[in-house]
């Protein structure tokens, strides 16, 4: 639970969003390469049919893992989340992911006060972006610890099917990313990583 705690307060979530297709038959790139691409129909009956499925299938699962708690499923650490917004140590900033300015001012103010990033959620970002666009040298510049994670969901295949749970060490991120790979898919498909508890586990170059 500690550790947990400690590293939400300086977790870095991201998140990637884009305007939804006009019609049914959208065939840009994006439309063909996400077959999540309907759920941006945030208000529409299928999205939150979806929405409420995925959240009663999750709760169950969290709820009957001995070892596992999140703020869904256990009332100190909902407090103590709520008690982080009321504080002012959460804060929503939209930004270019692959630009100049807002993640490099991340990176510098977290150096600043010594704060390694512990927990990076990358959603699925690297869906949209490869690492040459500007979100590789930004994620670069992130400032680590041992124990610092990277997080993500990763879409598969058909239209229905789960997302996919990774984890990996921040530094092990970083070292292939000086090895300038291309794209998440390029470090997955060098190392499948190690499933466990439903989760991929990646490691570093070797």
């Amino acid at each position: 639970m500690k550790t947990l705690r400690t590293a939400l307060t300086s977790a870095l979530l991201i998140g990637c969003a884009h305007q939804a297709p006009n019609s049914d038959t959208d065939t840009s790139p994006v439309a063909e390469a996400d077959p999540f691409l309907w759920l941006e129909d945030v208000e529409g009956d299928e999205a939150l049919d979806w929405v409420r499925s995925e959240n009663q299938r999750t709760a169950e699962r969290l709820e009957a893992h001995p070892h596992f708690k999140t703020f869904l499923t256990d009332a100190s650490l909902y407090r103590w989340m709520v008690d982080m917004h009321k504080q002012g140590r959460v804060h929503a900033l939209r930004c270019d992911l692959t630009g100049n300015k807002a993640m490099k001012s991340v990176a510098v103010a977290a150096k600043a006060m010594k704060m390694p990033i512990g927990a990076l959620y990358l959603s699925n970002v690297e869906f949209y972006f490869n690492y040459d666009s500007g979100l590789g040298d930004n994620l670069r510049r992130l400032p680590t610890s041992s124990g610092s994670q990277v997080i993500r969901t990763y879409p598969f295949k058909q239209k229905k099917a789960d997302y996919r749970y990774f984890a990996q060490k921040l530094t092990d991120f970083h070292a292939w990313l000086d090895q300038d790979v291309e794209s998440f898919r390029s470090i997955f498909t060098q190392d499948a990583g190690t499933l466990r508890d439903g989760v991929w586990y990646l490691n570093g170059p070797k």
